[in-house]
């Protein structure tokens, strides 16, 4: 695992000193706190934390899950930070997404100017005759609708930021949803 901060590596079997809000502390490796079901679920206090053994900076247990996990549901109950620029989490999770997106697509379409503003997103997908829109809302305050409430519409070009009907889809189906509306503007 590796520091968000220092960006050094950080060995999960290495005994640290984990800190929690009831100011409560305890010695335990990062496996042997994951395993033993001492894990963060929704809903339940997240700002169990240790100190960098590198750099000394304080580090979320959830920040360092997330910063060095492949998986975007990992994201799922994510609160992002709230700012006026764009953050490097946000753009961590942006290209996540984005290869999420990718791999959710059936052969022959493709991704074309995705975007990002700030904390939401959108774009285009082609299968090279016809377009779809797609975007998902501001992380920061929608929590999860990136993954359950994409936006989706048929578009007549790159450029059509209009298009058709709004429909709303899951990122499980977003492959499924996005081919059904680009069969559905070849008949």
């Amino acid at each position: 695992m590796k520091c968000p901060n220092c960006k050094k590596s950080i060995d999960k079997n290495e005994k640290l000193r984990v800190y929690g809000s009831a100011r409560v502390t305890g010695i335990a490796s990062l496996n042997e706190f994951w395993s033993n079901g001492v894990f963060w679920e929704p809903s339940d206090s997240s700002d169990e934390y240790i100190l960098c053994p590198h750099c000394s900076e304080q580090v979320t247990l959830e920040e360092l899950r997330i910063h060095n996990s492949k998986d975007i549901k990992d994201y799922l109950y994510h609160e992002f930070v709230s700012s006026t620029v764009e953050t490097e989490e946000f753009k961590q999770f942006f290209r996540r997404y984005k290869s999420a997106l990718k791999k959710a697509l059936p052969d022959g379409l493709k991704i074309i100017d995705f975007y990002s503003n700030a904390f939401d997103g959108s774009g285009f997908i082609t299968d090279g005759e016809h377009y779809v829109y797609f975007s998902f809302s501001d992380v920061r305050f929608l929590k999860n609708e990136w993954y359950h409430h994409i936006l989706i519409r048929t578009a007549k070009h790159e450029k059509d930021y209009t298009g058709g009907t709004n429909q709303y889809t899951s990122l499980p189906k977003f492959g499924e949803d996005v081919q059904g509306l680009l069969d559905w503007m070849k008949r």
